[in-house]
């Protein structure tokens, strides 16, 4: 037990010097330091009650001398029941607190009124075991409204509906952690600590059950007649495998918690500079197409290089030297394929969207001038964690599909709409263009690689293939609605940066 409190000593200097302002964390400490004092008060209470005597050293592993210390510390048993209650409560309330602390919740002021329910719930459950309410109670129904053993059928009443609420908000805190984790956090460097975090969080609170999930609990028993009141003694595993392993149990998991949330207290300050940077890969489309792009290269190098060893007379020399040309030119193509379907390297760096995309429109320029292209950005949008350059190429392909969709309508229908907004855990964006949509038949395809509806000699059907591996490879989401003779939007997701730690 000591070891516990001394790697929780060392847990909070280092989140103190390192100036983590993630509200989970500081609930997380909360709620362990509440914890550590609820054992302290247990511990306290155990001293006075000479039934734990003999097994109370190896339960808590404390030296004899501490023990001692304990056992005639001047506080009175009231006075410990009171600090018992309160931080064992407490415990319960910044655990929930901690857990709630990673939802997005768009209505807040449901979240508030909900928080205060609980806060009201706790205070109310802290002065019904207070040992004076619980004396003045007795008091005052006995013996005119209830009898000994009805007040007593009624304390059982009380204990068990308490003790069935503050077990589930346990549970409940602990289920919405990992629902939580889920969906907020995208990108793996963030999930496998915050899932650590969440582990150790579970941990720690199966042993907060086993220690005080009867608690608190109507610790008096009072007479009247003789005026004399008697202390109930806590109630522990007899087994002792249990008083064994509980002290390591708790050290290990206080371990893993002070090594999960260092991990992302150190996260979170990269994130906050401005040269942070997270390495990734793009997959190839794949095997196949590299395959195939690799077996048509080189027959078509075999054709070039046969059709020059040709004689042909002068008036088909030209016809040959543009069969040579033809060559040339689809194998200049499929090599760019090829290189595009090999494994490229992501440097997600913190890009604002907005500015990206004006930047890259400008340098379509020439391309655009016939068409209308607006850019809104609905309310405050956070930085995204892009790699600029490929990211702007998967812009770049929908950008020109929607271009070659829209050449061929009247200049009031050449419209083309970028949309960003924050939405919940992601910054979303959408490309709409007014051309005359995909077939509701096509639509289910357009990513799949080599797919389109375009003659073969202008498109590959390789560009929304690329597009797909690039925002996933983003950790993002891209769908694609369509209406034929209204116009296309694609919608990309991306993680949300602030968001990722609570």
């Amino acid at each position: 037990m000591l070891y516990f409190f001394t790697v929780f000593i060392i847990f909070i200097s280092f989140l103190i010097f390192q100036h983590d302002q993630r509200t989970s964390v500081k609930y997380l400490l909360g709620t362990v330091l509440i914890y550590a004092l609820a054992i302290l008060f247990m511990i306290l209470y155990l001293s006075r009650d000479v039934r734990y005597y003999n097994i109370i050293e190896n339960y808590f592993l404390l030296p004899k001398t501490v023990w001692q210390t304990f056992m005639f510390f001047p506080i009175t048993r009231d006075t410990i029941i009171r600090f018992m209650n309160l931080f064992s409560l407490l415990t319960i309330l910044l655990g929930c607190f901690f857990s709630v602390s990673y939802m997005n919740i768009t209505n807040k002021e449901i979240m508030k009124k909900v928080q205060k329910a609980v806060v009201i719930y706790i205070l109310a459950e802290y002065l019904l075991y207070d040992p004076l309410v619980q004396k003045l109670g007795y008091l005052f129904l006995y013996p005119h409204i209830m009898n000994s053993g009805q007040f007593s059928l009624f304390l059982q009443i009380l204990h068990i509906l308490t003790m069935s609420i503050n077990n589930l908000l346990v549970i409940l805190s602990i289920l919405n952690l990992f629902r939580s984790n889920r969906q907020i956090y995208a990108f793996p460097h963030f999930k496998y600590f915050a899932y650590g975090e969440t582990i150790s969080y579970t941990l720690i609170m199966v042993s907060y059950l086993a220690l005080f999930g009867q608690l608190p609990a109507h610790m008096i028993r009072f007479s009247i007649v003789s005026g004399y009141t008697s202390y109930a003694s806590l109630t522990l595993y007899d087994q002792t495998i249990i008083y064994t392993i509980f002290p390591y149990y708790l050290f290990l998991s206080s371990i893993l918690m002070c090594i999960c949330s260092i991990a992302l207290a150190r996260m979170n300050q990269k994130m906050n500079q401005k040269d942070f940077t997270i390495s990734g890969q793009i997959d190839a489309v794949n095997t196949s197409s590299k395959a195939f792009c690799h077996y048509m290269k080189n027959e078509l190098l075999a054709i070039e290089a046969e059709a020059q060893l040709l004689e042909v007379p002068g008036e088909n020399q030209e016809d040959l030297n543009h069969i040579i040309e033809r060559c040339r030119n689809l194998y200049n193509r499929l090599d760019k394929l090829h290189r595009s379907t090999k494994l490229a390297q992501l440097t997600m760096e913190q890009t604002g969207l907005e500015q990206l995309i004006h930047e890259m429109l400008g340098r379509m320029s020439p391309e655009l001038k016939d068409y209308q292209v607006s850019v809104k950005a609905v309310g405050q949008i956070p930085q995204a964690l892009v790699d600029p350059n490929h990211f702007e190429q998967a812009l770049h392909n929908i950008v020109t599909n929607a271009l070659d969709a829209m050449r061929d309508m009247p200049p009031e229908r050449k419209t083309l709409h970028f949309t960003l907004r924050s939405i919940d855990n992601w910054i979303a964006l959408s490309v709409t263009d007014t051309g005359p949509g995909i077939p509701e038949e096509n639509l289910p395809h357009i990513f799949e690689p080599f797919f389109s509806s375009q003659p073969i000699a202008a498109h590959w059907g390789i560009g929304m293939t690329m597009t797909y591996q690039i925002i996933k490879a983003h950790n993002g989401k891209i769908t694609a609605e369509s209406k034929e003779g209204k116009g296309t939007t694609f919608r990309i997701l991306l993680p949300n940066l602030k968001k990722m730690l609570p």
